[in-house]
C-alpha cells in the first residue's frame, strides 16, 4: 500500500506539478510592436499597407485578387463594406480595402503625423484598423 501511495504521488507531480506556471502579470504584445518593421513605436502608412496587404492575401482564399463581405467576416459591418465598395459590385478589391484601411487610419491619427502610437490604437477608429489588419 506504501509503494503504491509513493508511486502515485511521484506519477502525479511528475504529470501535474512538472510544469512551470505562467506568469499572472503576462503582458499581451503590443499591437503597434507586432506591426512596427522600424522600430519606431509607432505605425505608419507604408507599415499599415504592408499589413492590410498581408491580411488581404490571406483572406483572398481563392486567389481572385477580391474578397465578399462573407470572407471579412466580422472585421467589417455591412455598412462599412458598402462604403469601402466604391464600385459598388459586392467585393472589395486590395485597393478598395487598402483605402478603407487609410481612411481608418487618418480617423485615429488626431494629430495628423501620418503615424499611430498605442494610444491612438486604443481609440474607436484604431482598434477597427487592428481589427482589419491583423
Amino acid at each position: 500500500m506504501k509503494r503504491a501511495t509513493s508511486i502515485g504521488l511521484v506519477f502525479a507531480t511528475v504529470v501535474f506539478g512538472g510544469f512551470a506556471e505562467a506568469a499572472p502579470d503576462a503582458i499581451a504584445p503590443s499591437p503597434v510592436a507586432s506591426l512596427d518593421s522600424d522600430n519606431d513605436q509607432t505605425i505608419d502608412i507604408s507599415e499599415m499597407g504592408k499589413a492590410a496587404s498581408d491580411t488581404f492575401d490571406k483572406l483572398d482564399s481563392d486567389g481572385d485578387g477580391n474578397v465578399d463581405r462573407a470572407a471579412l467576416g466580422k472585421r467589417m459591418s455591412k455598412n462599412e463594406f458598402k462604403t469601402a465598395d466604391a464600385d459598388k459590385d459586392n467585393v472589395l478589391n486590395k485597393n478598395e480595402y487598402f483605402l478603407y484601411a487609410d481612411s481608418l487610419l487618418r480617423a485615429a491619427d488626431p494629430d495628423k503625423d501620418g503615424t499611430l502610437d498605442e494610444k491612438e490604437f486604443s481609440t474607436k477608429e484604431g482598434k477597427k484598423l487592428l481589427g482589419l489588419i491583423q
